[in-house]
């Protein structure tokens, strides 16, 4: 998938988390060039909410829900 080549190109960042952030744009468009449908998580009230868990639902060919956590560890000896 060409989006996938644009998030091997690296990120760095200064907290791990802010990658996983960076990551979900470029995750959702690639779910979309597969034929499903990503969007945001809806909160209990209904409204889309851009943080917190999960960072991306989607839709399968089969009308499943699916729910994505984007997550990075720094690049450390020994972590995870």
């Amino acid at each position: 998938m060409h989006v996938l080549k644009q998030i091997m190109k690296g990120i760095n960042r200064p907290r791990p988390n802010e990658a996983g952030n960076d990551i979900e744009p470029y995750l959702k468009k690639a779910l979309k060039e597969v034929g499903y449908t990503a969007t945001t998580p809806k909160t209990t009230s209904g409204k889309q909410k851009p943080t917190g868990y999960l960072d991306i639902e989607f839709t399968d060919k089969k009308g499943r829900i699916n729910y994505i956590e984007c997550y990075c560890c720094p690049n450390k000896p020994g972590h995870l």
